[in-house]
């Protein structure tokens, strides 16, 4: 029997494999040698083990960096370099670029919808390391969501919860193998969910469902949609802020117009004596971000800012507690004095209670 190599399928195969390998330097004249060897071994791998162009995934360039390579031209040791990891998956992100890998019908390719989201971005005139973050965020999303074949239609917050959470080998977020920018879980999911809501603007998305949340006070529901729109919070901030101002929101006229600056003071500074300091900040950043929303609906005067009364919270507000100077005696007659670690301890006690002397300074 003829193996792959040697029959007219293989030979046919081997010309694809070439061709595809040319046409992708062609598209990138800066590509390394080891770029082009990691793209020919990729393919010739997938050759050996029958696998079509078409079929190829992110779960098969897995499959093809954890495996035993006995290829010809090619070694172990090279396959395990994080460049050669990364330059395979550039690869393959090539490959469906291209067409050549055959995509399912409801999965979109984000990245088509990027540079309107950069020029919005830019419009808004957000700093450039804004930008460049969020910007780089919606390309690992997009990059992301093609590797795990998420269909459009199934970018919501589930979706972006799990992108924020998976162990990120992206391309996007790697230089020769190595991670170039900081991709906290929040930071992700902060990304992905201004990138959705740009989605959703465009009418490229169905907007989500309203929490029921909302449902609990019809007049904090303009305040919840301008929270997750504006302000990008998460479903469980949007929860705890109209928790907080359903507590004081009885307090305010019902017409914003007549809101005024005492109204708004007391229902910082009336607040009970079981409120702890913690609970009184919250009320002050709630109600701030609650009359920033008015103002934004030009309902209120962007004065009555200034009325809210600071939540200070000082670190050592109170005088440290300290141990009675008999203690300190005892402690220092607790050191021996017969061997050197001993006598070590008592002088270091000494310093520190006799001429207070800091750690650093003994």
């Amino acid at each position: 029997m003829n193996s792959p190599s040697n029959s007219p399928l293989g030979s046919r195969t081997n010309a694809d494999g070439a061709a595809l390998v040319s046409a992708y330097l062609a598209a990138n004249p800066q590509l390394s040698a080891g770029a082009l060897s990691a793209a020919r071994h990729f393919l010739k791998w997938a050759q050996a083990r029958r696998i079509q162009t078409r079929d190829l995934d992110a779960s098969a360039v897995d499959r093809f960096l954890r495996h035993r390579c006995r290829c010809d031209r090619y070694s172990l040791k090279q396959l395990r370099s994080p460049t050669y990891a990364t330059d395979t998956r550039r690869f393959l992100r090539y490959l469906e670029g291209i067409g050549a890998i055959a995509l399912p019908n409801d999965v979109a390719w984000l990245e088509q919808y990027l540079k309107a989201y950069a020029e919005k971005l830019s419009r808004v005139g957000y700093s450039n390391v804004t930008y460049s973050t969020l910007l780089s965020q919606a390309r690992h999303f997009a990059e992301w969501a093609l590797q795990m074949r998420v269909p459009i239609y199934g970018s919501k917050e589930a979706t972006i919860d799990q992108f924020a959470r998976h162990e990120c080998r992206c391309g996007e977020m790697t230089k020769h193998g190595n991670r170039v920018l900081a991709s906290h879980y929040r930071n992700r999911q902060r990304g992905a969910r201004a990138f959705v809501r740009h989605l959703i603007d465009e009418g490229l998305l169905p907007p989500e469902e309203p929490d029921d949340a909302d449902a609990e006070d019809p007049r904090l529901t303009g305040f919840s949609n301008w929270l997750r729109r504006e302000r990008g919070a998460t479903s469980e901030t949007v929860r705890r802020y109209l928790n907080e101002a359903g507590r004081w929101l009885d307090d305010l006229d019902a017409n914003p117009q007549d809101y005024n600056a005492v109204a708004i003071r007391s229902i910082v500074l009336s607040q009970g004596e079981e409120r702890s300091r913690s609970s009184v900040r919250m009320t002050v950043t709630v109600l701030r971000a609650f009359l920033r929303f008015k103002i934004v609906q030009n309902q209120c005067a962007p004065s009555l800012l200034y009325a809210v009364p600071s939540a200070v919270s000082r670190k050592l507000s109170k005088v440290p507690s300290t141990i009675s100077r008999a203690q300190i005696e005892e402690i220092i007659e607790a050191c021996g004095a017969t061997t050197p670690v001993e006598i070590r301890d008592r002088a270091i006690l000494l310093l520190l209670a006799r001429m207070e002397l800091r750690a650093g300074d003994i």
